[in-house]
């Protein structure tokens, strides 16, 4: 896909049907003008595409080649049981991104940010994953986990171009994420907003923070359902930089499931499992709201702190624990 708009006829009219490869691939750009890309739908035939992304960027092997202005609308990714991709979305080396108004479904993963994309706003985005998870490569096993876990927005450093960077100027706002193992895996991202984001029904954790460098998740609706393992709605780990990067949690409503793990926990602040040797410094829990849909389940903790650091919490309210 190069640096000219594309419009299709709408997504039920212009139908892209892709065969073990990925959809289409943004280039690189010399100048910082705006390209367009709505009014169409991308299937995967059958599961030929785990493996493969709906929309690619091009990956860059320096400092200059990024792709700019790429403003994605209006569009449909995915459709049924097996017409699913590894990934919606998988961008890098990239500035100036928009994704506005798309529906995505049974993409193991919606939105993969990785390395240095600058400057995205992410609005009106609704991805449902309503298919059994299935084995990808597209993102490395994370979590602790030996078998794939797919992921709502998954936002990751990289080494790709020559040095490690990463997400910056993230803004994801009034869109929803039902049915992933995480709601949003943020596991390093300098100055990301996450505002009136719905986090529903996921298997594993609501929002997991390693890496904050002045984020926040606010006024957003969180809820974790999993019979067989514990969840949390929120799960802030430590991580191997012992400075202060703050993270804000404000006005969130974190519920739980009848069908919920007896361990599970609303906010665990704990960072103690493997992999995470340093101190969590400078986070804040404020106005934020706990509660149990259902009187058969109870979280076991609503907020749980633990190898924490200049922290502040306020104003919160906890129901049924």
């Amino acid at each position: 896909m190069s640096s000219n708009d594309f419009f299709g006829s709408g997504s039920a009219a212009t139908i892209f049907e892709i065969h073990g490869t990925n959809g289409f691939q943004t280039s690189f750009s010399g100048d910082r003008f705006a390209t367009k890309i709505s009014g169409f739908k991308v299937i995967a035939y059958n599961e030929s595409c785990d493996n493969y992304c709906a929309i690619k960027s091009k990956e860059s092997s320096g400092f200059t080649d990024r792709g700019i202005g790429f403003k994605f609308s209006n569009f449909e990714i995915g459709n049924g049981s097996s017409k699913h991709f590894g990934a919606a979305f998988f961008v890098t080396d990239c500035f100036r991104l928009s994704i506005q108004n798309v529906g995505i479904t049974n993409c193991m993963n919606a939105i993969v940010l990785y390395g240095q994309v600058v400057g995205a706003t992410i609005m009106d985005v609704t991805s449902n994953f309503d298919h059994l998870p299935f084995n990808t490569s597209i993102i490395p096993l994370i979590f602790g986990s030996s078998t794939s876990i797919g992921c709502g927005v998954y936002l990751s450093g990289s080494t790709h171009s020559g040095a490690y960077q990463i997400p910056e100027s993230i803004k994801i706002s009034n869109s929803s994420f039902v049915q992933h193992d995480i709601g949003i895996y943020h596991h390093d991202g300098l100055f990301c907003k996450y505002h009136q984001v719905d986090l529903d029904y996921f298997r594993r954790v609501g929002f997991y923070s390693f890496s904050d460098n002045g984020c926040s998740l606010s006024s957003s609706y969180i809820a974790v359902c999993n019979p067989s393992q514990p969840t949390y709605g929120i799960y802030i780990d430590s991580n191997d930089v012992a400075n202060i990067k703050q993270l804000n949690l404000m006005e969130n409503y974190i519920v739980g499931y009848s069908e919920n793990h007896s361990d599970s926990i609303a906010i665990n602040c704990n960072g103690d499992r493997p992999g995470s040797p340093v101190i969590k410094q400078g986070f804040t829990i404020a106005r934020n709201e706990i509660k149990s849909l259902n009187p058969s389940f109870k979280f076991k903790y609503g907020i749980f702190i633990g190898l924490k650091r200049w922290f502040k919490t306020m104003h919160f309210s906890a129901r049924s624990l």
